[in-house]
């Protein structure tokens, strides 16, 4: 609505009038959202792995196996949320690739924690 509006014109305003912080903006923004991308595959590649080995081998779910797979679809949702609103607060061509480098560097350091 309205604050959609307000919020575009603000960030196009600071675009005009300090190119940097603007920058500086667009880079937070894709940070935070290729962050959460990359606790999306986190959880995901955690989900099968407990879905494998507690089904599949032992016969149940174990408590935090099930809080794992139960954060999977929330932690996709938020990460959808924020890719849609880093493509109405930025043009694409800026939004894209600075998103698409900080998630492939994410997803990386994450997986190095994971393995």
């Amino acid at each position: 609505g309205w604050r959609a509006v307000r919020l575009a014109q603000f960030d196009a305003y600071m675009a005009r009038r300090m190119p940097y912080s603007f920058r500086l903006h667009v880079l937070a923004w894709g940070a935070l959202t290729a962050l959460v991308s990359a606790w999306s595959n986190l959880f995901a590649k955690s989900a099968m792995s407990v879905v494998k080995e507690s089904w599949v081998v032992a016969g149940e779910f174990s408590v935090p196996g099930l809080l794992i797979v139960l954060c999977c679809p929330a932690v996709a949702v938020v990460q959808l949320m924020l890719v849609a609103q880093c493509m109405g607060r930025f043009d694409t061509t800026v939004i894209v690739p600075v998103y698409q480098a900080l998630f492939i560097t994410s997803v990386a350091g994450y997986g190095g924690i994971f393995f």
